[in-house]
């Protein structure tokens, strides 16, 4: 029978133990998305005995930031402070996966034209106008993700998660409760979850078969209209099928 302190494997990627630290949102990154000393310093003391680092969510774009310090990867200039993050996980014997997000709207108002990215306009915050993504808007924010989980791989990282949960801009796909579309993206569990895995197979194909892909998903949303259980495990299984190696479950 496994224990925590047992090692497992996950495609290819070696964690030492099956204790994860998940993706916390520090907001210690710049205004440009960069990694600070704080940012080394907070996670080189938690990554000393746990398997496997999460990194919180880095943006896919400038204008899906959750706080004004969340860190990113939409451009170069954030590789090498990433790459030295990854090495400071990684030199203390832990994986370093580095979470992929775009906020949508619950996103910071920073401006931009995918601030308040959503399905289908649902309001969650009020100094932030939610806006219905067209179908071009749609495939450049599966590009952007392709692209960021590809300089996660460039920096180092062991491997990347994307965020699907917490009413993020993926999670608002997921959701019935705000996903309203009528075309190929809304419907029933399985047609919601069309953008995510478009976002998943974009991502296995610019990163290869062999490089790891975890995908976070709500499981019960606890809120009316919201997703149930029954369409968590349908998702999953569709998922796993695009490419998934692991589901991270909250």
């Amino acid at each position: 029978m496994a224990t925590l302190s047992d090692e497992v494997i996950i495609n290819g990627m070696r964690l030492r133990n099956r204790i994860a630290l998940p993706p916390l949102t520090t907001n210690y990154g710049t205004p440009e998305g960069v990694v600070t000393d704080e940012i080394i310093q907070f996670y080189k003391e938690r990554s000393e005995d746990v398997g496997l680092v999460i990194v919180e969510a880095s943006a896919v774009r400038a204008d899906g930031r959750i706080l004004p310090g969340s860190l990113g990867l939409w451009e170069d200039e954030q590789l090498a402070g990433m790459a030295h993050l990854a090495d400071t996980i990684k030199n203390h014997g832990a994986a370093a996966v580095l979470q992929i997000n775009h906020a949508g709207a619950r996103g910071f108002p920073s401006g931009g034209e995918m601030q308040g990215a959503s399905p289908s306009g649902f309001v969650f915050r009020p100094d932030v106008v939610p806006i219905a993504l067209n179908q071009v808007q749609i495939e450049k924010i599966v590009t952007d993700f392709a692209t960021a989980a590809g300089r996660a791989a460039e920096a180092g990282f062991d491997g990347v998660e994307i965020h699907g949960a917490h009413f993020y801009l993926i999670s608002q796909f997921l959701s019935p409760l705000t996903n309203q579309r009528d075309d190929r993206y809304g419907g029933n569990a399985g047609a919601r979850a069309t953008f995510a895995l478009e976002i998943v197979r974009a991502t296995r194909e610019r990163l290869g078969k062999n490089y790891p892909i975890l995908f976070r998903l709500n499981a019960v949303e606890n809120v009316d209209g919201g997703q149930i259980r029954k369409d968590a495990v349908a998702v999953s299984c569709l998922l796993s099928d695009a490419g998934v190696d692991a589901i991270d479950v909250s």
